[in-house]
C-alpha cells in the first residue's frame, strides 16, 4: 500500500511547479548559490558520462548545465507535467519525459536507457527510496554510477533528535508565493547506507560540500555503483 505522504510529495510539486521554476530562474535558493549546484556538476563532470539520466529534473537546470559543462547527452525525467513542459520550453535540444517514480518502479524499461550515469539531485524525498534505486539499476550500463545529492543529515537534523522520520517543508524564504507545504522523509547517514544496500548498491564515494562562510556542510553527495553479483 502506498503511503499517502508519498502521494502528497508528487501533488505538492505539481502545485508548486510555477513557484519553483521562478525561484530557480531568479536564483533565490541560498544553498545553490553557496555551492550545491557546483558540487553536482563537478562530480558528474569528473565521471565523464556519455549518456545520462537526470532523475527529478524539475525545470531542467541541471540537464542544461551538464550538456554545457560535460558535453554529454542528458535525458530529463520528472513526475510533474508542468515542470517537464517548462524544461522543454527552455531547452529544445534535450529529451524530457513526464514519468512518475511509481511508474519507473513498476516498469523500469519505460526509461530510454541504458545510461552510464544517473543523477538524483535533491530528488529523493520519500521514505520508499530503495525500490526506485533498485529499478534504476536495470537501465544502468555495466560500470555505470548513480550520483545522489541530498540534504546533509547533520545540518538538516530535526530539533527532536537525529533519527529517521517524516518532516514538513514549507519553502520559507523562497518568495512571497503561496507555496504548498510538502512532506519529506529525513534519514540519517546510516539509514541512507541501508537504503543503498537494500537496492543492491555500494557507496563508493562520499563528499560533503562546505559553506565557505560558516564551514557547515551544505549537502551530502554519494556516488554509488551496483554490487557485483
Amino acid at each position: 500500500m502506498t503511503d499517502d505522504r508519498e502521494t502528497e510529495i508528487a501533488t505538492s510539486w505539481e502545485r508548486n511547479a510555477g513557484h519553483w521554476s521562478r525561484a530557480i530562474a531568479e536564483n533565490r535558493i541560498a544553498s545553490r548559490r553557496a555551492g550545491t549546484d557546483r558540487a553536482m556538476v563537478e562530480t558528474v563532470a569528473r565521471l565523464r558520462p556519455r549518456r545520462m539520466l537526470d532523475l527529478g529534473c524539475g525545470e531542467g537546470w541541471l540537464t542544461r548545465a551538464l550538456v554545457e559543462a560535460v558535453g554529454c547527452t542528458v535525458v530529463g525525467v520528472d513526475g510533474s507535467g508542468d515542470l517537464v513542459e517548462t524544461a522543454r520550453r527552455l531547452d529544445a535540444g534535450s529529451a524530457y519525459l513526464h514519468l512518475s517514480y511509481q511508474a519507473i518502479v513498476a516498469e523500469p524499461g519505460r526509461l530510454p536507457g541504458p545510461f552510464d550515469l544517473i543523477a538524483c539531485n535533491f530528488a529523493l524525498f520519500g521514505k520508499a527510496v530503495s525500490p526506485l534505486l533498485s529499478a534504476l539499476t536495470h537501465v544502468l550500463e555495466p560500470g555505470g554510477a548513480i550520483v545522489i545529492q541530498t540534504l546533509h543529515p547533520w545540518r538538516s537534523r530535526p530539533a527532536e533528535g537525529y533519527r529517521d522520520g517524516w518532516r514538513k517543508e514549507t519553502f520559507t524564504g523562497l518568495g512571497d508565493e503561496a507555496w504548498d507545504a510538502m512532506p519529506w522523509y529525513f534519514r540519517t547517514l546510516s539509514s541512507w547506507t541501508g537504503e543503498l544496500g537494500a537496492a543492491g548498491l555500494a557507496l563508493v564515494e562520499i563528499a560533503e560540500p562546505l559553506d565557505a562562510d560558516g564551514g557547515e556542510p551544505l549537502s551530502l553527495v554519494m556516488v554509488c555503483k551496483p554490487v557485483a553479483g
